[in-house]
């Protein structure tokens, strides 16, 4: 087993919010958070083929968008500075686990490379953590789970979330297996489009509009509302109108709510609950407000648990977590959990091995105060990136 940690900025670029001691203003924090969830320029933007299948006249592909990590950077830099954000990398290799590959009936032992990036933005005063995970006889498994954890924690703070309710698309493939051409972005996913809001609420606003519903209020909108968005004074301050359908809000602030819920969860286990709770794939076209209510609710509940396993995870470590997930037959980090029978037994696992391991005796700790008694003799490095 090795561990590595990492800390780094990116490269510079021009400073919008350099580091300080003092909170931002409202207005500030508003600006903030609505430029963090700004689509990037569609110039950046590259499609991968996530599946195949055969087509009329040739082979097709799935394909779906997605933004080099310089992307995210450059956003971080220009609204930031170099200086006022960081990012630690905790890097395990876990060896002695059971692989199949798909289309195989035989399993091999292999090892597998779990990476969790934790986020930090000085003047937001708040840290979040995204997980990567990797075969460890893949050439660029670094480079790839190091990406997935870093994108996956800058979604936490609303960069680079929109890029999750792309749709995929099928396109034509070449003899090479090449995409012949790639589809267009909707204009929600396109800077400047949603009022100054993220592109999840434009989405909104295109699917119910499609589907023959109402469009949603201009305005400050539901984007941001909590646990408090019943209310009659948060409905005011966010310029909804008063809320209906049996005390429940309009359809289109829950939808907005239960959006917000997808990048805490992840896609998977969103997915799962809005097909197991509606009967439908798209969260769009429930309009009932009691049954939106009751997906948020349930979503709300899985959120909790995702945050009680990254707790237990961070107190318990990788190494641990993949032991976890090879008894219970799951490979994968915590945005891949597919169902909430596997996260709650994760959740579990995980808050009992924490127990367990904060009633040892501690043997020192190195310079991240990370308890070396857990992980015995780790080959240890520091790099700057």
């Amino acid at each position: 087993m090795n561990a590595v940690n990492a800390v780094g900025n990116s490269p510079t670029a021009v400073a919008k919010y350099p580091e300080n001691t003092t909170a931002p203003m409202p207005e500030q924090l508003a600006e903030i958070l609505r430029r963090l969830r700004e689509p990037f320029d569609p110039a950046i933007i590259n499609w991968v083929i996530k599946a195949r299948r055969p087509g009329k006249n040739c082979k097709q592909g799935l394909v779906l968008p997605y933004a080099d990590p310089r992307a995210y950077t450059d956003r971080l830099d220009e609204l930031f500075t170099p200086i006022g954000w960081t990012r630690d990398y905790t890097v395990e290799v876990v060896e002695g686990i059971d692989r199949r590959k798909k289309g195989s009936d035989h399993s091999t032992i292999g090892a597998m490379v779990l990476v969790v990036c934790r986020l930090s933005i000085r003047v937001l005063g708040h840290t979040h953590s995204g997980t990567g995970e990797g075969w460890a006889d893949d050439d660029n498994v670094l480079t790839s789970a190091d990406a997935r954890a870093f994108k996956r924690a800058c979604s936490c703070f609303g960069l680079g979330r929109y890029l999750y309710d792309v749709p995929g698309n099928w396109v034509n493939l070449d003899e090479y297996e090449r995409p012949v051409s790639y589809p267009n972005l909707p204009l929600w996913a396109l800077p400047g489009h949603g009022n100054g809001t993220s592109g999840k609420r434009s989405r909104t606003q295109v699917s119910t509009s499609n589907g023959g519903g109402k469009t949603p209020k201009t305005g400050a909108g539901s984007a941001g509302l909590g646990r408090n968005a019943g209310s009659k004074s948060a409905q005011t301050q966010a310029g909804l109108a008063r809320p209906e359908n049996n005390g429940h809000l309009p359809a289109e602030a829950l939808i907005q709510e239960i959006r917000d819920l997808e990048g805490s969860v992840g896609s998977k286990l969103f997915a799962g609950i809005v097909l197991g709770t509606s009967g439908v794939n798209d969260i769009a076209k429930v309009r009932d407000a009691g049954m939106l209510a009751a997906i948020r609710e349930r979503l709300a509940n899985a959120n909790r648990g995702v945050q009680r396993l990254k707790t237990a995870l961070d107190s318990a470590g990788l190494a641990e977590y993949a032991k976890v997930c090879q008894d219970l037959g799951f490979s994968g980090g915590i945005g891949e959990i597919p169902d909430l029978k596997i996260l709650r037994a994760l959740m579990e696992r995980m808050e009992a091995v924490a127990k367990q391991t904060s009633a040892e005796p501690r043997h020192g700790s190195n310079d991240d105060g990370v308890e070396t008694a857990r992980r015995p003799d780790p080959a240890r490095r520091t790099r700057q990136r």
